[in-house]
């Protein structure tokens, strides 16, 4: 899992209680093995029609990558309208299957687009992508056109996320015709890619400007201090120097 724990919000805010619990399920998933890799909360700056996506869960393994979408409480859809039914009340929430498909489509953007990576990724052909819908607190029976029940892990089928991931795998492959498999190298370039590791020390020019900078302010209390000294003769100073 990338991160170890559920990633907390841009405001600090905590993850739903719906996606705490399927992090949770997906770390027991495939655990003796180290190619696959799970990416929670995946933010997407090419998606086809929002200014800002995110990705509940995004699965990358020699198979291919699927993204999961997460969806708790009651959940009903009428007219193509989706509510969620929570103690809070009902809420309108977008269609989960067109959220999970848009975000397929805006990793599979960046990722055809980065020159490194782009021998890896040609839709259809060197890799196979898909998605899924999880719901955690509803049991799902209904059918329709707008989804397959492969798409769908409803909480009967949350007791063993890892059967239902392994068919959502097999689903997509098949429908794509695809049974290439990765390499680790190719895995490593994705994952590097889709959630880096960066770090940049500060240079040295930067590091001798903040120093000088340092040393200019505390000239500066220091006159201050002198010219209180001057008008207070019987002022008491304690000063403390870290060099």
């Amino acid at each position: 899992m990338i991160p170890s724990t559920p990633l907390f919000g841009p405001n600090g805010n905590r993850p739903p209680r719906s996606e705490v619990t399927i992090f949770n399920k997906l770390r027991e998933c495939f655990v003796d093995r180290n190619d696959f890799v799970c990416f929670h909360s995946l933010n997407l700056t090419r998606h086809e029609y929002k200014r800002f996506g995110e990705a509940d869960f995004v699965v990358l393994s020699p198979y291919g990558l699927y993204v999961i979408e997460v969806k708790g409480g009651g959940i009903s859809v009428s007219g193509g309208r989706w509510t969620s039914e929570n103690n809070e009340g009902v809420h309108n929430i977008s269609d989960p299957f067109k959220q999970a498909h848009g975000a397929m489509q805006a990793i599979y953007n960046k990722l055809k687009d980065t020159g490194q990576i782009k021998s890896v990724v040609d839709y259809g052909h060197t890799i196979s992508m898909g998605y899924g819908v999880i719901f955690p607190d509803s049991f799902w029976s209904a059918k329709g056109s707008e989804w397959e029940r492969a798409h769908i892990c409803d909480r009967a089928d949350t007791k063993n996320v890892e059967r239902w991931l392994k068919g959502l795998m097999s689903f997509w492959r098949k429908k794509d015709f695809n049974d290439r498999t990765f390499s680790t190298d190719e895995l490593k370039i994705i994952e590097h890619f889709i959630r880096p590791t960066v770090e940049y020390a500060e240079s040295l020019g930067q590091k001798l400007e903040r120093h000088d900078e340092s040393r200019v302010g505390l000239t500066e209390q220091q006159y201050q201090i002198l010219d209180f000294a001057e008008y207070n003769p019987r002022g008491l100073f304690w000063w403390c120097w870290d060099g």
